[in-house]
């Protein structure tokens, strides 16, 4: 349903008058998602963050359908959430069970009444570090309002997390988003010259980066590095 703006602004103003994390980089995370899901009538509303080895991890969410939404995408390697996030992009669709696009995870939630869903990048200095997330059980179109609600949302939490990136060296969540950040200019290079090569799409070409450093038992950006190393256009 459209997003009235007054309570955008209300909402925005609530949010943003809490202050930014005080104590670490997670506290703020639960009061945004209810809030979320509260503007915008949504069954549920998480965040996934990457971890030092590309892996997208559930950090935060308002139930148990949200949470298993999420950790679908991390064992399945495709939903709207992962292509948000390997592509710096807003992802959606009205209705899983009808999208093509992501089959293994449509399967994985089937159970769960999780039908909708719409996942916005989460950036840090410019490049994509997780998602925000909202899903529906009913099949949902998602209006433009509530695309520009989640993302004006998601704008308060990346400033968030920026402030307790400065602030808190020492969290391990900072040095989580740190070691990720470090990483994605590397492998955003290697992905491009696996989508060349091997002719994948982005997610094809991030899944094959993060599988092969599974196998290998490496580093994700350390394999990311080596592509690059091999490659003509970067010789």
């Amino acid at each position: 349903m459209p997003v009235d703006p007054q309570r955008l602004d209300a909402t925005l103003a609530r949010v943003a008058g809490s202050g930014p994390m005080s104590t670490s980089a997670a506290e703020g995370v639960g009061l945004l998602i209810v809030a979320a899901a509260e503007l915008f009538g949504v069954d549920g509303v998480g965040i996934l963050l990457a971890d030092a080895g590309q892996d997208l991890r559930h950090v935060a969410s308002t139930d148990p359908s949200a949470q298993a939404l999420e950790e679908a995408q991390e064992l399945t390697g495709e939903g709207p959430c992962v292509d948000s996030y390997v592509e710096g992009r807003t992802v959606h669709t009205p209705d899983l069970r009808r999208d093509e696009r992501w089959p293994k995870l449509a399967r994985a939630v089937a159970n769960d009444g999780v039908r909708a869903v719409l996942g916005v990048p989460i950036r840090m200095k410019g490049l994509p570090i997780g998602t925000l997330n909202a899903y529906a059980r009913e099949d949902h179109p998602w209006d433009q309002s509530e695309i520009d609600a989640i993302e004006a949302l998601n704008r308060v939490l990346e400033s968030q997390l920026a402030f307790s990136a400065a602030r808190f060296q020492s969290d391990e969540l900072v040095r989580q988003l740190e070691q990720a950040l470090e990483q994605r200019v590397a492998i955003d290079r290697a992905i491009g010259v696996l989508m060349e090569r091997e002719r994948l799409d982005a997610r094809g070409a991030f899944n094959h980066l993060r599988r092969r450093a599974r196998d290998e038992r490496r580093r994700a950006d350390e394999v990311a590095r080596e592509i690059l190393s091999r490659s003509p256009s970067d010789a």
